[in-house]
């Protein structure tokens, strides 16, 4: 099999990748455009030549985009200031909204525009539209990127009408606030906000190409979306065109997969904040529970300066593969970071493992003060480059021998999760991470609540996934091991997994979408972070102790379901 891999690598042409990313980056594809449409027409054909069955399907999406915005400084001399639109934000009336302009950290908020660092948060316009604010500025860097102010998972609900902004909201530059920060400091200031957005439901295509295993119906789900900022070369048009060759690629050897690989396309990524995966999920989701044995994520592969290719977002139970794969191909100490809830990771709920979402960063000691979207803690990882969500990502960003590294590693992923006759997965170290999460929490919930029946079951948990991972092992090792024993040992993986993913990387009922952002290891345990410094006996104290009892129930119930799996 490695020697199978080393040639399939050896296949990979940085000629193909650079032409997909050039034809992908000549459109600007705005969900639901005619552009995208055309962009995934022009995909279709070539994964059709490669031998792919594919589907363009159609779903509408609440879509969300910029038209024009403007900050004017009137008094107290007329000044005006570039400025970009707020996805999810209302349009401002007619002739703009004036108020005087104050800082976020200010008390009297009530009939002011308020100015926030960073890119456009959905709780900061909730806090000033509380405060009784009438608009709000972000400050970001030396560019505008665009970016979405909701933290809304894919299309809302009724009951989530509510949550999305309420408040005319733009941003601005650096150095465009340093202006009006500098008439700050000795005067009021008065702006005029305006802006036009787009905020409506459009039909949106989603592509989808099966490359079928004649030894299982059990699939990969790869995918990225197709829709970009401006002509979104990094983002995502060269991960499409790494998609696309890693198609080509694997078509080539269709008769050696023991399962098949399915190849999404998404519209609505951040113009309608994961629209198109989510309405997957909601509408396959019997399918992806029964027969989806990972989700590899692609989003923004191959640019320039992206020297840091060790630390992507990995699920617990596959970081040992991607550990091995990155590790072998660059020689460089995988570290990896949590996977968070971004990046079209819709499949929580279904208990999908997933791999990957944004890969290749920017060093965070070399790229500057810039806002480009980033996380993970001690991490070198800077974000994906000053082009981030800009006008300026075209196609001069990408570095076609970046990009060939991280088709490689891509397609050496999805390469073991097509043939082995093992998934090569470590439970262990997912149960050792709740293991870990619980006794964190409860060195901190001493005398308030008692973690240690969870704790004593996660401890036998370990010891039986620490005994099906050896045999795993083992199995893979052996060639001679029947193929009703494979079957019965990754059927056994998959249901684990599908407890662990819904246990660890979700929080509500496994039909909805949590809200997207940070994620907390056991995310129906992390009200017990704010219980733990709660003022005993206070009202609050009671509605947290309620909730992680909640939360603590829920997650016994799949730890249990786990037990009785190995049993």
């Amino acid at each position: 099999m490695r020697k199978t891999e080393r040639e399939l690598l050896a296949e990979i042409s940085t000629e193909n990748l650079m032409s997909y990313t050039e034809k992908i980056s000549q459109k600007i594809r705005i969900s639901g455009s005619r552009e995208e449409r055309e962009s995934l027409e022009y995909i279709q054909k070539k994964l059709e030549d490669f031998g792919y069955e594919t589907k363009l399907l159609e779903y509408v999406g609440y879509i969300s985009y910029p038209v024009s915005a403007s900050v004017t400084i009137e008094e107290p001399k007329q000044e005006g200031v570039e400025a970009l639109g707020c996805c999810f934000t209302p349009s401002s009336k007619f002739g703009g909204i004036v108020g005087e302009v104050v800082e976020g950290t200010e008390k009297d908020q009530c009939g002011k525009i308020v100015l926030f660092d960073g890119l456009a948060s959905a709780r900061k316009i909730a806090s000033a539209k509380q405060k009784g604010a009438v608009g709000v500025i972000f400050v970001q860097d030396d560019n505008l990127h665009n970016c979405p102010a909701s933290d809304i998972w894919g299309c809302p609900e009724a009951e989530q009408l509510e949550k999305l902004p309420k408040l005319p909201a733009v941003s601005i530059t650096r150095p465009a606030s340093e202006k009006i920060r500098e008439l700050l400091r000795t005067q009021p200031v008065i702006v005029r906000l305006e802006s036009t957005m787009v905020n409506e439901w459009k039909r949106c295509p989603i592509l989808t190409a099966d490359l079928q295993s004649d030894k299982s119906d059990k699939f990969v789900l790869f995918s990225g979306h197709i829709d970009s900022w401006y002509y979104g070369a990094m983002d995502n048009g060269s991960a499409n065109a790494t998609m696309m060759e890693c198609a080509r690629v694997l078509a080539k050897e269709q008769k050696n997969l023991r399962r098949g690989i399915r190849i999404a396309f998404w519209s609505g990524h951040s113009q309608g904040k994961y629209a198109g995966s989510s309405w997957y999920a909601d509408h396959y989701f019997e399918e992806l529970e029964e027969k989806c044995i990972a989700h590899v994520n692609i989003d923004s592969v191959g640019g320039k300066d992206a020297v840091i290719v060790e630390e992507p977002p990995v699920m617990a139970q596959a970081w040992d593969l991607a550990g091995a794969v990155i590790e072998e191909q660059t020689g460089r100490k995988f570290k990896g970071k949590r996977i968070a809830r971004n990046a079209d990771q819709s499949f929580l709920g279904v208990g999908i493992t997933s791999i990957f979402g944004t890969f290749s960063e920017q060093d965070i000691e070399t790229v500057g003060d810039t806002v480009s979207f980033r996380y993970g803690k001690n991490s070198r990882a800077g974000g994906l480059g000053w082009w981030w969500h800009t006008k300026d990502d075209t196609i001069d960003k990408i570095d076609p021998q970046f990009l060939l590294r991280d088709c490689k590693i891509y397609l050496a992923v999805l390469w073991r999760l097509l043939v082995l006759p093992i998934l090569p997965y470590s439970l262990e170290r997912a149960v050792e991470e709740a293991a870990e999460t619980i006794e964190k929490l409860q060195s901190k919930l001493e005398t308030v609540f008692d973690f240690s029946l969870l704790e004593e079951r996660l401890g036998i948990l370990l010891d039986k996934t620490v005994n099906l991972d050896q045999e795993c092992r083992k199995t893979l090792e052996s060639p001679e091991t029947p193929e009703r024993e494979l079957t019965r040992l990754t059927e056994l993986q998959l249901q684990v997994c599908r407890c662990i993913v819904r246990m660890a990387y979700h929080e509500n009922s496994i039909f909805q979408f949590d809200m997207s952002g940070k994620l907390y290891p056991l995310p129906n345990l992390e009200i017990g972070e704010k219980l733990a410094v709660s003022l005993p006996g206070s009202s609050c104290y009671y509605l947290y102790l309620n909730q992680l009892q909640r939360g603590y129930n829920r997650v016994m119930a799949y730890v249990k379901y786990m037990l009785e799996l190995l049993s």
